[in-house]
């Protein structure tokens, strides 16, 4: 601060002391009272000159109250324009005067600063009032010593600790930083400020906030009773926290509302009647585990914190994600994201029940001994019990205590009482889903469902890896294409032990084995033997390269077993590379960022909106992997979908059941959109008993139809159900003219397996083959 603006700053107070000094001297009693006073006056003046040349605590200077900005939280937002979500270190959404209603801001004078429009920051009148009426009397209706234009001082500068001269120097500090605002600023302007920076507790400020979060509502929507409630909140937010403490929230909003009258500002009948009124509250406070897409918004926040580091403004500083009020708006649409949670939620909930009563009467503890033993060694009460020296012994009898805690149930959350054993062992046999939805041509993410409750699991299984089952055998098909293999060319079904591969011996699910398979017979029916038989005629090596090309960005083992998913990959990338299959075989990525904006209004980050040429499969290949997709929807393992769902539109898609049942696929698209869905428990060794009740055509399959069918009815998405995939040209189709398999030389075995898969008589398909 220089010395001019410090000259400016105390001048008042040399003119307090020069005038006050003359009195003393024309009325002096004795010349050592005189003396006396105008030392103490002297030594006074000195140290509010210290308090703001800056000798105790850093002053700011008058450009930087101009520019200050209130810390505010930053704003997601959806394609279709509906607010999800805000990342902030203190919640507050600023409002303008215009938005804040005549009675908040009458209660607001009636308790705090009736003499407001009268002062210029430093209220004489105020201070004796306090000194005589609330230290002396302890008159709780007298106010507060500090003027609004202090406190909007103190909320922008909090006080420090200066041991015994703490309340002096920060009084003095706020009274001059509050004479600056009152030249600054106009008198509404510092209501707005006060308003927009109060704390309501924890880490909630500004009235807009309190409104959303006790009465659900905007401030410009609030009536006098809730405006009294909020005001009377300031005093101590968490002692008159109305769900907390509602009689004595009640007294104090009744107190604020005796103020109004006193102060001419209700009538009496106003008064009483609203004085009778009960605290009607409708509690919504924000957390960032509610909302849609809070999967979606922590990853995007991952990425948002990074991109701040690495993109600083105009003027150097580095944009901050929780201060800056930033507006982020992304590709999700808030209709597809409810359609895509509900169908996890429904779905999950029925399967729960279902795996539930799949292992009633089994001893879960111990068909998950070694999980069980591993997550409670992983756990925070295992590691200090063995910290501070328990046995193991010990340890386990601790862990068999009950005690209170909350638990999720697929019916709501349930406050019981469990011992940690039990609550781990309630953990472990939870079943998970996770749901992705993109726009194949563009990359655009429309859904992003990581979890059904991410206060309880926040673990995003959009982004776990896992195995893929037969989810994975459409690359494989396309890999085999690019390599030059036919459509129609023969693939073995027979059961072989494989030396190279230490003797590894494949199976298909239904173990009928013999015979050939055409590439739609094989991907219809998801034959394992045959997929494993096309990889190794061209090399696991070929399929690697191809997800790399595709773009995904870690390597998988160049080993036959990949053609059965054998391999880790995430749901968010299976998507990545069927999104090419659907795309012509040209690269697109996921992507969900659209805009960014600062706080007023300038676009900070836009999607370049540019898309790769660049072809990774061949057009035809594309086509090929697609009108084979529709056959698995149409008469393989995918049915259901018509004849359980009744989806009528055109649909490509692939099942996937890993081994033991531990983890179901689905991805599936209509002309337009593309979505997966994946089912299982956060540890693979946690899942069905049986292939009828845990393949993905029973877990993951239903979210994907649920999904679909409530999008149908959306008016920005009911045109998808009309839509047409790319037509194969008449020489593709000649190059797909052939029968799905041929019958081994054991006809009975072949008669068997026909009968079994189709239910139907097998001599008039054995009548026409070749």
């Amino acid at each position: 601060m220089s010395h001019k603006d410090t000259h400016q700053k105390t001048s008042s107070y040399q003119k307090f002391y020069t005038k006050l000094r003359g009195f003393i001297r024309k009325y002096p009693r004795t010349s050592l009272i005189s003396g006396a006073f105008l030392s103490v006056l002297s030594l006074l003046l000195l140290f509010i000159q210290t308090v703001s040349w800056g000798l105790w605590t850093e002053m700011p200077d008058k450009n930087e109250l101009i520019n200050f900005p209130l810390p505010q939280a930053s704003e997601i937002y959806t394609v279709d324009g509906v607010l999800i979500g805000r990342y902030f270190l203190e919640d507050r959404i600023s409002v303008p005067y215009d938005s804040l209603p005549s009675h908040l801001i009458d209660a607001l004078l009636a308790t705090e600063d009736i003499r407001f429009y009268e002062h210029k920051g430093v209220d004489g009148k105020s201070l004796l009032r306090v000194l005589f009426k609330t230290l002396l009397f302890q008159n709780e209706s007298s106010g507060g010593g500090s003027t609004l234009s202090q406190q909007v001082a103190k909320n922008f500068y909090p006080r420090e600790d200066f041991s015994l001269l703490s309340l002096p120097v920060n009084k003095v500090k706020e009274s001059i930083i509050a004479s600056e605002l009152e030249e600054i600023y106009s008198k509404e302007d510092i209501i707005s400020l006060y308003l927009n920076t109060v704390s309501f507790g924890g880490n909630e400020f500004g009235v807009e906030i309190a409104s959303r979060n006790f009465f659900n509502k905007h401030v410009k929507e609030i009536n006098q009773q809730e405006a009294a409630l909020l005001v009377g909140m300031l005093k101590a937010p968490t002692y008159y926290n109305p769900i907390q403490h509602p009689a004595r929230a009640k007294g104090r909003r009744n107190l604020v509302l005796s103020q109004m009258h006193k102060y001419g500002m209700l009538g009496l009948d106003e008064l009483d009647s609203l004085k009778a009124l009960d605290l009607e509250l409708e509690y919504g406070r924000y957390t960032h585990h509610e909302g849609i897409a809070p999967y979606l918004r922590e990853n995007l926040r991952l990425e948002l914190v990074q991109w701040c580091k690495e993109n600083p403004a105009s003027n150097g500083r580095h944009y901050n994600l929780y201060k800056d009020g930033l507006k982020i708006y992304t590709s999700i649409h808030s209709g597809l994201q409810r359609y895509a949670e509900a169908s996890i939620n429904n779905q999950m909930k029925k399967l729960q029940g279902k795996f539930d009563r799949h292992w009633k009467g089994y001893n879960k503890a111990k068909a998950s001994k070694g999980l069980y033993e591993d997550k409670l060694k992983r756990s925070k009460r295992y590691k200090s019990l063995q910290t501070a020296g328990f046995s193991e012994k010990e340890i386990d009898s601790v862990f068999q205590v009950k005690v209170p805690m909350q638990i999720f149930t697929h019916k709501g959350i349930r406050d019981t009482s469990l011992s940690p054993r039990d609550s781990i062992l309630h953990d472990i046999y939870m079943l998970q889903g996770a749901f992705m939805a993109m726009e194949p041509k563009n990359g655009f993410i429309r859904a992003w469902v990581g979890g059904f409750n991410h206060k309880f699991y926040q673990f995003d299984h959009v982004k776990s890896r896992r195995q893929t089952g037969s989810a994975f055998k459409p690359l494989v098909y396309a890999a085999a294409l690019e390599e030059g293999v036919s459509p129609c060319e023969y693939i073995p079904n027979d059961k072989v032990a494989y030396r190279t591969y230490n003797n590894w011996s494949p199976r298909n699910s239904d173990n009928i084995y013999g015979g050939e398979y055409s590439m739609r017979g094989a991907l219809t029916h998801s034959v394992n033997i045959a997929a494993v038989n096309l990889i190794l005629k061209i090399g696991p090596q070929k399929v690697v390269d191809l997800t790399r090309r595709m773009g995904l960005t870690y390597d998988l083992p160049a080993l036959p077993s990949i053609a059965l998913g054998s391999a880790d990959v995430s749901l968010r990338d299976m998507l990545h590379m069927y999104a090419i299959l659907f795309n012509q075989g040209k690269v697109v990525n996921p992507r969900y960022l659209l805009r960014m904006e600062d706080r007023n209004g300038k676009i900070i980050y836009q999607d370049p909106g540019q898309f790769s040429n660049k072809q990774v499969i061949s057009p035809e290949t594309s086509v090929f992997i697609n009108r084979m997709l529709q056959d698995v929807v149409d008469e393989g393992t995918a049915r259901s979908i018509r004849t359980r769902y009744k989806i009528k539109a055109e649909v490509a898609g692939k099942t996937g059941t890993t081994q033991k049942q531990s983890d179901g696929w689905f991805i599936g698209s209509v002309p337009g959109l593309l979505a997966g869905a994946w089912v299982g428990a956060d540890d693979p060794r946690i899942h069905f008993r049986s292939l009828a009740a845990g393949q993905g055509a029973a877990t993951a399959l239903p979210i994907w139809a649920y999904f679909m069918r409530e999008t149908f009815k959306d008016k920005d998405y009911a045109h998808l159900k009309d839509g047409k995939f790319p037509k194969p040209s008449q020489k593709m189709l000649a190059e797909m003219d052939c029968k799905d398999y041929w019958f081994p030389l054991n006809l009975e075995e072949f008669k068997a397996w026909y009968r079994a898969e189709f239910g139907e008589d097998e001599e008039e398909f054995i009548q026409n083959q070749p």
